[in-house]
């Protein structure tokens, strides 16, 4: 009677087992060429040498093969873990991935950067994700690529932030307000406070009502210890677990906690290993202090008691600049003469230059025709070439 019940067990594994191999076959392609394929995303892998890898050397390995290859996020190497598989490692650990991935010693596999020299990692034995200097090479650390793009991960928040990489700023399209990070460093209130003093263009301190926006409560995101950080990967800051928000009194302030989604005060004078400091605007606040800086330079010019009042708006083709990724206003202003000249507005002197908001530059400009210093708002490309330019006098 026990052998009879011994087989049965055993027959019913050995059917689970089999079951289990010909859904994970029907899944995962190996090509000749090394590529797997994964017919429930599209996604493709490709692994790395059998051979400790930092996360720096696997970047390296995936920088040198092109065609699209990148470093996956962890939730698509999560997407590959195989919680029912059976499978062992090299060393008799449990390996939950596809035989069609043959390294047999990689049980973590590299991820996506985080800022400060970290990197994130998937463990295949123990069906985490984790975090692991981008220097260090352990013993289980192995690189691999993937390419194409998996239509069944959504991450909260996408489609609602845009950052531009460049100034740094970051959109949210839901609220229509604007943000900016402070230095990636602990910060006191105070720290903030002086920080946001060097900004122009509406900058402020957030309202907690306005962090509190930005909280997303379904998000999986972590932070660099691995502890949750419930807000969009548009914001770059890995140790920002709280954010600053407005005065509570003379020497307390509030913030905002993204770990566990809530309010608090402390006070004004305290540097938290966490505490960063944020910046906000809207489109109204930067509206009026576009048209104030208008103003201010128009007064500055002798035009503001004038009767003569309006405004000439000039385009022309796009003079690109060579190499420039940010304006130095006194260089800017030898461009904006140059392109005026090229575009057949002659001009004889541009000075004064001020950036605005990231896409303008608000210059002094004597053109040759008249005696006129006008107030000019040149409007930047993509590329940082002027496209036109509107003359205020």
């Amino acid at each position: 009677m026990f052998n009879l019940i011994s087989r049965i067990f055993t027959n019913l594994s050995l059917l689970c087992l089999i079951s289990t191999s010909w859904a994970t076959a029907d899944r995962f392609e190996r090509a000749d060429s090394g590529v797997i394929t994964d017919r429930e995303t599209t996604l493709q892998w490709l692994e790395g040498p059998d051979r400790a890898m930092s996360w720096l050397q696997s970047k390296e390995w995936i920088d040198g093969l092109g065609s699209d290859w990148r470093l996956p996020s962890q939730a698509e190497l999560k997407k590959i873990f195989l919680k029912d598989s059976t499978r062992t490692g090299k060393y008799g650990d449990d390996l939950k991935i596809d035989g069609s991935f043959e390294r047999e010693a990689a049980y973590n596999l590299w991820a996506e950067a985080t800022t400060d020299g970290y990197a994130t990692q998937y463990d295949f034995s123990r069906g985490r994700g984790k975090h692991a200097g981008q220097n260090i090479a352990g013993h289980f650390d192995r690189a691999v690529a993937v390419r194409g793009e998996d239509p069944t991960i959504v991450i909260p928040g996408d489609g609602r932030f845009i950052r531009n990489e460049k100034s740094g700023i970051i959109k949210d399209l839901q609220t229509g307000l604007q943000w900016l990070e402070g230095p990636e460093k602990p910060t006191s209130w105070e720290g903030a406070q002086e920080w946001l003093a060097t900004l122009n263009d509406g900058w402020r301190t957030p309202t907690v009502e306005e962090l509190k926006s930005l909280y997303l409560e379904e998000s999986k995101r972590k932070g660099v210890h691995g502890d949750p950080l419930h807000i969009h990967r548009s914001f770059h800051m890995e140790k920002a677990y709280s954010l600053w928000s407005v005065g509570r009194t003379s020497n307390s302030a509030w913030m905002y906690d993204f770990s566990r989604g809530y309010a608090h005060w402390t006070e004004a004078w305290v540097v938290g290993t966490y505490d960063r400091a944020i910046a906000v605007r809207s489109k109204a606040a930067g509206a009026e202090e576009r048209a104030r800086t208008i103003q201010f330079f128009r007064h500055n010019a002798g035009n503001v008691k004038s009767e003569r009042e309006g405004q000439l708006h000039l385009r022309g083709s796009v003079l690109q600049p060579e190499g420039v990724l940010e304006w130095d206003p006194e260089e800017f202003a030898d461009y904006a003469l140059k392109w005026l000249n090229y575009n057949d507005h002659p001009a004889d002197n541009v000075r004064g230059c001020k950036s605005f908001m990231g896409k303008e530059m608000i210059c002094y400009v004597k053109l040759s025709n008249d005696d006129w210093i006008y107030t000019g708002v040149f409007k930047l490309d993509d590329e940082e070439g002027i496209e036109s330019v509107d003359l205020h006098f």
